[in-house]
């Protein structure tokens, strides 16, 4: 059998098309030499959040994780009940802008998902606290503060791997005079000062519930 590029295209559409349960838009480049595509692109990423556009591993995790919760799982039907949530403090949720500085995927993804779940769609993400800062100083310069930040503890801070990233970044924004609420995430109950709240974050805690309670409790003060 001849491998064709308009066959390899074909082939890799009605793959990625079983896997993700929807239709795709599948591009790639053609390489004669490996007589194969080097290179496959999603096209089709509105469902997905912004911060994994471009990256087909995450998107691919993103849409599995979601069919995995049409399932109608615990956490799941918590969530629903955040659905009818329209607005904090006179504004509605789905307005609202958060940042959130995070190196996991997987735990971005489950974070996300339940922001999304509560009407919250604009997040947007930084792998690092450089990536991040640069991001928030640009949008409360243009005078469009985000109007949360979420906060991992441990990531790399300006080239060094560090445990205490995340209070770090929280204190340069401060220096730098811009003050919209912090939340950490992570996997250890943090208490920091300054801080709007921490997640203590665990697949096996219910730690969806304090979230709820938490962005309810921010959302009406702002």
């Amino acid at each position: 059998m001849t491998l064709t590029r308009q066959s390899i295209l074909k082939w890799l559409t009605r793959l990625r098309s079983r896997a993700l349960g929807h239709s795709i838009k599948v591009t790639a480049q053609f390489n004669p030499a490996q007589n194969k595509a080097v290179r496959v692109e999603d096209e089709d990423t509105a469902d997905v959040p912004k911060g994994i556009q471009g990256h087909q591993e995450w998107v691919y995790l993103w849409r599995k994780s979601n069919q995995a919760s049409q399932g109608g799982s615990r956490k799941e039907k918590e969530s629903i009940n955040c659905r009818t949530l329209t607005a904090y403090g006179g504004v509605p949720v789905e307005d609202k802008k958060v940042m959130y500085i995070e190196d996991n995927i997987i735990k971005y993804v489950s974070v996300v998902r339940f922001l999304n779940s509560l009407g919250i769609k604009s997040v947007e993400r930084a792998g690092n606290a450089e990536n991040g800062i640069e991001k928030i100083e640009q949008a409360h310069l243009s005078g469009k503060d985000y109007d949360l930040l979420i906060l991992d503890m441990h990531y790399d801070f300006y080239g060094t791997d560090d445990r205490n990233a995340g209070e770090k970044t929280m204190n340069i924004l401060r220096e730098k005079g811009i003050d919209i609420p912090v939340v950490f995430c992570s996997s250890q109950n943090w208490k920091i000062p300054g801080a709007a709240g921490n997640i203590f974050f665990h697949e096996q805690r219910n730690w969806e519930s304090e979230a709820r309670e938490l962005f309810k409790m921010i959302f009406e003060k702002s």
